[in-house]
């Protein structure tokens, strides 16, 4: 397979372009090729299309899990036998279907890709245009053209939906909570096994249909399966004209015209994002208490009562150096082990006698498949830059777990920050990576902070800022930049106590200093980072600014295939 971009094709004629890199797109592409075709397959978005990514894998994954708790449930038919089953941790669920999606995608669909030097994989927006396809404004030039491009799902004309927060049947499995009551519009084959699913998981479920449940079957068959869904607990409103649905307080309501002409008003209740908001806190609570990572959820109860009792705390608390200290290591969180990488990090004061200054360091994953590695540096000492640690720490992970974006999780920190702040000089510097543990694509944003580095192979890269630091005064929007590491690469991530580091002449050691050092290390991460300490502390008699060093080398756990390759780094959101 040829990994390519549209321009390295600019001019160069394929047999065949495949638009849609689906399973039709990857069946066309592949038996093309094996008749000695040149083929050009273009996708866009996600590669594997419908089946493995947003139909067949994730939805019969979880109807099988349904189906377990339903099977404890009927096992009372019989005599001597009795079983029980819940769901209580459905985002844990939603995560292994996750897994499973992304295995499947590597496996049945990017690994194949390497082994057919005739196929050229491009990625784009494609366009019919004369001789070929047109990607971006470049012409792929093709004899003949497959279109594959699969299908989305189709929104009912019903009044009102327009201004409603609905769900398809692709949002619809990956819903991070279980709603209190769904309404599943239409009784064709996806919206029964979506709705028994529901309701096996214990949701409160009314299909509504206008016609008979399973239009296009038999009506025995439809009768008898109205029937065992009854048995189940599921509503059926069979028989109707939608009339008009509109967003409630609640959720949504749905009018509907029965057949005998009077209407009707059935309602679905969500999840509201309050109470969402509160079970994410929980969960991630509940996870730290679980992994005896009692710090965590210290510093997340202070960071959610931070408005409320800051002003205590600089009122009351003596700012001594021991009690910061203290403060601040409640702060720094148990490393935990993150499969597919190794960690190494140093975190030391300039303050004599302290082990902990205003720097920071953080490494996390709640679902193993996304990992985030944060290094931060706040201004002030003493009790303000405790607080503002625990402040940066939790708020970055709660945003982590709703969004994957660093440029849009530092965006959306910035504009907390300057909200409550107390003091116009305050400022932040930071630097966050988040790692695909799959695939080995970093996605990172950094506010003004010191670059940092990824180590490929031989080769030591500088990352440059995205974006100036977090004031109190300033919260602009942040870049984020993507970059793919391989098996063996590494990222290192540092405040400025390592880039200016003085010898005893006064000289700084500078980003290219670094450089050359990164290039001598070859141990693990942490006899990396403090083998950088010792360095330091023989370079100067002491010293003299707060260090933070965070090492990550990518080690994914062996899955077969090729790894992902290595694409030059780029702008992919402007912030």
């Amino acid at each position: 397979m040829n990994d390519c971009c549209v321009s390295e094709n600019r001019g160069k004629s394929f047999d065949l372009a495949v638009v849609g890199a689906g399973s039709a797109g990857f069946s066309a592409a592949i038996t093309a090729a094996e008749q000695g075709a040149q083929v050009a397959l273009i996708g866009h978005g996600t590669i594997g299309g419908t089946c493995v990514n947003i139909g067949c894998v994730p939805s019969k994954t979880l109807i099988r899990a349904a189906e377990t708790l339903h099977q404890a449930g009927a096992a009372g038919r019989f005599a001597g036998i009795s079983a029980k089953a819940h769901a209580d941790d459905w985002r844990a669920t939603v995560r292994q279907k996750d897994e499973l999606v992304a295995d499947l995608r590597r496996s049945k669909y990017a690994d194949l890709l390497p082994a057919y030097n005739n196929i050229s994989y491009v990625e784009g927006e494609a366009r019919l245009a004369e001789g070929g396809v047109a990607i971006n404004g470049d012409l792929i030039k093709a004899q003949r053209l497959v279109i594959v491009t699969g299908a989305r799902p189709s929104v009912p004309s019903i009044p009102g939906i327009e201004n409603v927060d609905y769900l398809t049947s692709t949002s619809a499995l990956s819903l991070e909570a279980l709603p209190k009551s769904l309404l599943v519009i239409g009784g064709g084959y996806i919206g029964a096994e979506l709705a028994q699913m529901f309701a096996r998981m214990g949701v409160k479920v009314t299909i509504v249909c206008r016609s008979q449940l399973l239009p296009a079957a038999e009506p025995e068959i439809a009768e008898a399966l109205s029937g065992y869904f009854r048995d189940e607990g599921i509503q059926l409103k069979c028989g109707i004209a939608y009339k008009l649905t509109r967003q409630t307080d609640s959720g949504i309501s749905l009018t509907v015209t029965r057949g005998d002409g009077r209407d009707e008003t059935l309602t679905a209740e969500l999840e509201r994002l309050q109470e969402l908001g509160q079970a994410r806190f929980d969960a991630t609570v509940a996870d730290n208490l679980s992994s005896r990572n009692l710090s965590n959820a210290l510093f997340a109860f202070v960071a959610l009562l931070f408005v409320v009792i800051v002003g205590r705390l600089r009122r009351t608390v003596e700012r001594g150096r021991s009690l910061v200290e203290r403060l601040q290591r409640a702060f720094i969180a148990r490393r935990r082990d993150i499969a597919g990488v190794e960690v190494g990090s140093v975190l030391l004061s300039s303050t004599r006698g302290a082990s902990v200054g205003g720097d920071t360091h953080d490494a996390f994953t709640l679902d193993g498949r996304f990992a985030m590695f944060l290094v931060a540096d706040v201004s002030g000492k003493g009790i303000d830059a405790a607080v503002d640690t625990a402040l940066i720490k939790y708020s970055i992970r709660t945003l982590f777990v709703d969004d994957q974006d660093p440029g849009s999780i530092i965006s959306r920190f910035a504009r907390m920050y300057v909200a409550s702040a107390e003091h116009a000089e305050s400022f932040i510097a930071l630097f966050l990576a988040i790692l695909d543990l799959q695939d080995g694509t970093v996605r990172y944003a950094s506010a003004g902070h010191e670059p940092a580095w990824a180590i490929f192979g031989q080769d030591v890269v500088s990352l440059a800022t995205t974006g100036p630091i977090v004031s109190a005064a300033l919260a602009p929007e942040f870049e984020t930049r993507v970059l793919h590491l391989h098996p063996g690469d590494t990222l290192v991530i540092a405040t400025d106590g390592l880039t200016e580091s003085r010898d005893a002449r006064g000289k700084m050691l500078g980003t290219a200093g670094v450089a050359v050092w990164l290039s001598e290390l070859r141990g693990t991460p942490q006899a990396d980072a403090e083998a950088i300490v010792r360095r330091i502390r023989r370079r100067s008699r002491r010293i003299k600014d707060d260090l933070a060093i965070l090492i990550v080398r990518y080690a994914p756990r062996p899955l077969g295939g090729v790894s992902p390759q290595r694409t030059p780094l780029e702008v992919v959101a402007g912030r």
